[in-house]
């Protein structure tokens, strides 16, 4: 294949990153706003989570730690944190081990169903605006362990064992994170830990990021947030880049994140921004490419049961701070997936393609969840900023309305009109207002503020009260605030 040749040439188990080319296709080169940018390292949130289990005056300053650190940039690295370096070594030579292995081999775990317990793929067409992201992965479902590890893997040898092994231990570890968290709201210890222990969800997303021949012009990931209450992340190599969305006065900027052995990554994902009801933030992440070394990564992705639904508490609900967040599951967000056909057809190189209705260049479209086509909410304020409340309780069908009803009175004006003016050629006019009509309407759905921006649970958030000035103010604040930064609507699975 010639560079510039048409990204549709590319077939499954076939593409850049997997033939090792000597050049990065054009499919592969992001937008200018896009390309990765280089930022100095600084010292980021580090938790010592040992101290979780000491006494009651140091579990509160570790809280008090974890709580900062969850409001500031949604993410923290964890040391002492009782997984011995052995396992981690064996888990990321067994995913090293994995991805060597004969395409034909790999194969087996090729699919294209988001509901599948054991997924191989490339990341052919990923991206929005057909951009392709350099990564190869494997997703498995790995709790509760018994139910699924017959499903993964036999190859290399000693996949199951040792990959089981980190994922049991990493699932420990994520209980006692989540219970700190909980408790640092006020909620307590136990809030959640019965519904992540015995029926929660456990993703464990194995990546590849090949070395890259010219890593400044692609990306192995966009920014983007996880869908998961928390994301544990092991990495080789460092490449993962967080947002900072309060550095520069509110600008933002990019923090590389160095790598340091025995070190774990904590991401705050979508549902503790739920949780929270926007509290804590959901940290807007990428991955950056290296050009000599290929990047291992581990990320193991914590969350309620699959139809769990995740809302905000009552006990972080008032005046001051009304729910800002509709509940929502795991499977919502597959079945959102699988409705808009992402991962259909003639497009199956990949699951999370953005369908052509609901494109919007590196930003995710309005009322991803259950159909919402609301607005996304203000910024949360913990200092109890008042915002406008407005009673409502619209469904599906009266939004619609609200949008359609305006060009309903147009066309019976304009048939009036039409009466009244016989030269007219009705069926010409007709059909530019119903092309009209449908095109207004999907534009609504994505996005009625036109911003592009998404705050929360991967557009769960719900606009629940402001008025048309005080919106368009929030919309230039996010829009200050994380201006170098889009969350993908796709979330990655």
């Amino acid at each position: 294949m010639e560079k510039g040749e048409d990204s549709s040439t590319f077939k499954m188990g076939n593409s850049a990153q997997e033939r090792s080319l000597p050049y990065v296709p054009d499919c592969y080169v992001v937008p200018p706003s896009c390309e990765p940018c280089d930022s100095n390292s600084e010292i980021l949130p580090t938790i010592d989570v040992s101290r979780l289990k000491g006494g009651d005056d140091e579990r509160r300053g570790v809280i008090r730690e974890l709580s900062l650190a969850c409001q500031h940039l949604g993410f923290f690295q964890i040391v002492n944190h009782g997984i011995n370096q052995n396992i981690l070594d064996d888990a990321l030579e067994v995913a090293r081990r994995f991805f060597e292995l004969p395409a034909k081999e790999k194969k087996k775990f090729m699919s294209n169903d988001v509901y599948a317990p054991v997924r191989y793929s490339t990341s052919l067409k990923d991206g929005l605006d057909n951009i392709q992201f350099w990564r190869i992965f494997l997703k498995h479902y790995a709790h509760p362990l018994h139910r699924w590890i017959h499903l993964w893997p036999e190859n290399p040898p000693g996949y199951r064992e040792k990959m089981g092994k980190f994922c049991e231990e990493v699932k420990e570890l994520s209980i006692e994170i989540m219970g700190a968290i909980t408790e640092s709201l006020g909620l307590g210890r136990d809030y959640l830990s019965s519904r992540m222990d015995e029926n929660g969800m456990q993703v464990m997303t194995v990546n590849c990021y090949p070395a890259c021949p010219d890593p400044e012009t692609a990306l192995g990931l966009p920014p983007h947030s996880d869908y998961s209450c928390i994301t544990i992340l092991l990495q080789n190599l460092a490449g993962l880049k967080i947002f900072d969305p309060l550095a520069h006065g509110g600008s933002g900027r990019w923090v590389a994140v160095p790598e340091v052995t025995g070190v774990l990554k904590v991401h705050i994902g979508d549902h503790v921004e739920v949780l929270s009801n926007g509290l804590y933030k959901s940290i807007v992440h990428k991955v950056t490419l290296n050009e000599e070394n290929t990047r291992i990564s581990l990320a193991s992705l914590h969350s309620l049961g699959m139809d769990d639904k995740m809302s905000v508490p009552c006990e972080l609900v008032n005046d001051k701070n009304p729910v800002r967040y509709k509940e929502s599951s795991f499977n919502d967000f597959l079945d959102f997936l699988v409705k808009n056909d992402i991962s259909q057809g003639d497009r199956s190189a990949s699951w999370n393609r953005v369908t052509e209705d609901y494109s919007v260049p590196w930003s995710a479209p309005k009322g991803l969840w259950k159909g919402l086509d609301e607005d996304e909410p203000a910024p949360y304020d913990p200092i109890g900023q008042e915002v406008t409340k407005k009673e409502k309780s619209r469904t599906k069908f009266a939004e619609n309305a609200v949008h359609i009803i305006p060009f309903v009175l147009l066309a019976c004006a304009l048939v009036l009109w039409f009466f009244s003016n016989p030269d007219v050629d009705v069926g010409v006019k007709g059909e530019s207002i119903a092309a009209r009509i449908e095109g207004l309407t999907i534009e609504g759905d994505i996005d009625n503020d036109n911003d592009g921006t998404q705050t929360g649970f991967l557009g769960a958030a719900t606009e629940v009260g402001h008025s048309e000035n005080k919106l368009k103010r929030d919309v230039n604040k996010r829009n200050r605030r994380i201006q170098a930064s889009r969350k993908v609507m796709k979330g990655f699975y």
